[in-house]
């Protein structure tokens, strides 16, 4: 949600429309898989999500071509 400026509204009536399992409410460490992801985005380039989802499909798309923009191994440090 953070990288596609989205509301979390907004991403769970995508999620839910791409029929993609999701988190319990308030679950914000939930992790979707690459097929999850496509799902997602070929929902939101369509249909109803035009307007708002494509800058989400953007930088999900983005951010499966450039993993390393994440600095996971950073979060992953913090937390130990």
């Amino acid at each position: 949600m953070e990288v596609a400026s989205i509301s979390s509204k907004t991403f769970d009536i995508i999620r839910k429309a791409a029929r993609v399992k999701g988190p319990p409410h308030g679950g914000l460490s939930w992790i979707f898989s690459i097929e999850e992801i496509h799902m997602l985005i070929q929902k939101a380039r369509g249909g109803n999500f035009t307007e708002r989802g494509a800058p989400a499909a953007d930088a999900w798309e983005y951010l499966l071509k450039n993993p390393e923009s994440l600095n996971v191994e950073e979060e992953n440090e913090d937390n130990e």
